[in-house]
């Protein structure tokens, strides 16, 4: 089981940032590289409510991980969303 704890995060800068944002979410996951996937996703769509530049999704480059991770059988980077 993998756990992240999305109750507040960092949306911009590097991770020394205070947080600016509160997603207000705990995610659980047996497939991490999903879990992985799921909470990029989250950023970007907090990152796109932000004012320009820092509206922009995360560089690809550093997130190349994810596929690579996928084709090692390590997880998928498909996921469906389950409330609980």
């Amino acid at each position: 089981m993998t756990i992240v704890d999305a109750l507040i995060a960092v949306t911009t800068g590097d991770t020394d940032s205070s947080p600016n944002s509160t997603p207000s979410r705990i995610l659980l996951a047996q497939d991490p590289v999903a879990l992985d996937s799921y909470a990029l996703v989250l950023i970007n769509q907090l990152r796109a409510s932000l004012p320009e530049p820092a509206n922009k999704p995360v560089n690809a480059k550093l997130t190349g991980w994810l596929g690579n991770a996928a084709a090692l059988g390590l997880g998928s980077t498909n996921f469906s969303l389950i409330k609980a």
